[in-house]
């Protein structure tokens, strides 16, 4: 992540968008869910595959569909 514009303005590297720099707007930005997954997915990208599979493994299934069979998300 770079300030641009002599401090006017924020990019960030991993969302590609840029915003009047101010600490609200930052902070509000960092702790962002669309953030948040773009960061996991730049940091995916060095990630080998092993590790990747190792942890999905290592996550639980979702209850709903233990529970009932169905869920909204996916099969």
């Amino acid at each position: 992540m770079i300030l641009r514009d002599m401090g006017k303005r924020y990019h960030c590297d991993y969302c590609g968008r840029s915003f009047q720099d101010t600490l609200h707007n930052r902070k509000k930005h960092l702790n962002g869910v669309q953030h948040h997954r773009a960061k996991k997915a730049w940091f995916d990208n060095f990630r080998d595959a092993a590790a990747i599979l190792q942890d999905e493994r290592a996550k639980q299934g979702c209850r709903k569909f233990l529970q009932t069979g169905q869920c909204v998300f996916g099969p």
